[in-house]
């Protein structure tokens, strides 16, 4: 990443707002380059969402938003080393909108752990654990899976094949 905003060793709490239909964002970001690096994202409507910019979230914590996690609605999203969890609503976890890297991550507890919407151009998702999620996975495109650890979700896999699904371990066997 050459340039653009920062956010480190922080938190973002309480940017919501239940009695209305505004979800408050915890961190917004707007058609930039951007990275999110050891900052923890709690209690918000949207945890992380980016317009249409490239986002880096490393090594972070992202927690109990109302509507999604992390978000990239275009752009590159890379997610690693991170937790996100306790999202029940919209797509969950994280949210793919243009090419995404999700890799060695703790994804738990989400309405959805990861979603590749209509539109995106794919994602690799690799060496993470999708834990007690409604739905492991939903992917409207192209996207390579491997080396996960899928356990007490509702659907491990919906949506478009997988180019590659190997490793990866379903409820304790090979799936």
């Amino acid at each position: 990443m050459e340039s653009g905003t920062t956010i480190r060793n922080g938190s973002v709490e309480g940017f919501r707002d239940l009695s209305s239909s505004v979800l408050g964002y915890g961190i917004h970001f707007t058609s930039t380059r951007a990275r999110v690096d050891h900052v923890t994202v709690f209690n918000n409507g949207y945890g992380i969402y980016v317009d249409n910019g490239d986002l880096v979230v490393t090594d972070s914590t992202v927690s109990g938003c109302e509507d999604n996690g992390i978000y990239s609605a275009g752009g590159m999203l890379t997610v690693s080393n991170s937790n996100i969890s306790g999202s029940p609503g919209g797509y969950g976890g994280i949210t793919v909108g243009g090419f995404g890297l999700v890799t060695g991550n703790m994804i738990a507890g989400n309405a959805i752990g990861i979603t590749v919407l209509y539109g995106s151009t794919g994602a690799t998702v690799t060496n993470n654990a999708i834990l007690g999620n409604g739905i492991g996975i939903i992917s409207h495109n192209t996207t390579g899976i491997g080396s996960n650890t899928f356990a007490g979700v509702g659907s491990n896999w919906v949506g478009a094949p997988a180019i590659s699904m190997k490793n990866n371990v379903c409820g304790g066997t090979v799936c």
